[in-house]
């Protein structure tokens, strides 16, 4: 049983070993695809804070200054 276990990493690293080109562009692309998905609550931040900006410019809606922003957040 033990040399079936080295055969099986052996074949594994054959394996990968024939693809590297594409195991690392996979690799890559899949860390940009993590870091961007961590990068979406930001953005919505940003967007968000944007907005309650504008409408403080604005004088807000009705002149609540950014309460429709605030209640926008509690949801």
């Amino acid at each position: 049983m033990p040399g079936e276990r080295g055969a099986g990493r052996a074949v594994l690293r054959a394996a990968v070993a024939g693809q590297r080109r594409r195991v690392v562009t996979a690799s890559l692309l899949g860390m940009g695809h993590q870091a961007c998905e961590v990068l979406v609550p930001v953005v919505i931040g940003l967007v968000i804070d944007e907005a309650g900006v504008a409408d403080d410019q604005r004088g807000g809606a009705g002149g609540r200054g950014g309460d429709d922003v605030i209640q926008w957040r509690g949801l």
